[in-house]
């Protein structure tokens, strides 16, 4: 895919200032690329650390892109050149161990990092963005520049999301804590389902992060689990375990055919997938098993 020729085309004729424009090429930035899931992982693989150097060191051709995966490093590359080409402005990637780009409009500077602040997916889910950041300065005018660019029409993701969970507490307000669980998690499904702009596993594994965070207050430990596969994708599969009548329900994300599940499972193929796949959190599904 040309990213360059597409978006080019996407803001000719647009009547918008270069501010908005920017913070356009962000937001499209984010939706067109994820996060890539084998990178938390390099540190536990064979060869992990040549991956680890491949993954951050990757060069992307954008008028030829067929693999959408990044870190911040190859981002930060990814939106340099999309500013030079698109907007004839060279952004500043700052280098580290964690990279991201700063660029200066008309006196602003403006920080854009949308790794660590998980906006790959805040944007595809259509929450605020929160690595778009104006420095030293108070800046109040993104969410009517967003209006104006057609990422939301009214309001952010998070207000509606907020208002549903005000709506479902009045519902269940009668239930016990268990029953209500339960019932937030089929609505965590629901809701999950409905984001069709998630691309790969992270953007998942984000999406629900959020979700639970939003919906639960109490912790759900998360097992991350991966099986390594060379000349081929990897596959990924979390699993969750939600407090539940003195023990745990157990759910489990995984990509089946190119499309992305979270559904309920059951305590022995958590247990067997946990103990036959490699993976980080392991113990907080096999310790709590030895205390039976």
């Amino acid at each position: 895919m040309n990213i360059l020729q597409m978006l080019d085309c996407e803001l000719k004729n647009k009547n918008w200032s270069l501010e908005e424009k920017a913070r356009y090429i962000y937001l499209r930035s984010c939706e067109l690329f994820s996060y890539d899931p084998r990178y938390c992982f390099s540190p536990i693989v064979k060869n992990g650390l040549q991956l680890e150097k491949n993954i951050f060191n990757r060069k992307i051709d954008l008028e030829n892109v067929e693999n959408f995966d990044v870190v911040c490093s190859s981002h930060a590359e990814v939106l340099d050149q999309l500013f030079t080409q698109l907007l004839n402005i060279k952004t500043t990637i700052v280098l580290g161990p964690h990279v991201f780009n700063q660029i200066i409009i008309n006196d602003l500077e403006f920080e854009m990092d949308p790794s660590i602040f998980l906006d790959f997916t805040r944007v595809k889910m259509g929450l605020r963005p929160e690595g778009y950041i104006l420095k030293n300065e108070d800046y109040t005018n993104f969410k009517l520049m967003d209006k104006k660019i057609e990422y939301i029409s009214e309001e952010y993701e998070s207000f509606y999301l907020k208002n549903y969970k005000q709506y479902l507490n009045k519902i269940y307000r009668n239930l016990s804590t268990d029953e209500k669980n339960r019932k937030y998690l089929e609505e965590i499904q629901t809701i999950f389902q409905s984001y069709k702009k998630l691309k790969n596993f992270s953007d998942a594994e984000y999406c629900l992060r959020i979700l639970m965070k939003t919906f639960f207050n109490i912790y759900c430990a998360t097992i991350f689990l991966f099986q390594e596969n060379y000349n081929a994708p990897w596959n990924f599969v979390n699993i969750y375990m939600i407090p539940f009548q003195n023990d745990y329900l157990y759910f489990m994300l995984e990509e089946q055919k190119q499309k992305l599940l979270f559904h309920e499972t059951n305590k022995q193929e958590a247990l067997y997938l946990t103990r036959t796949l490699n993976g980080k959190n392991k113990n907080a599904l096999l310790l709590e098993d030895k205390k039976e």
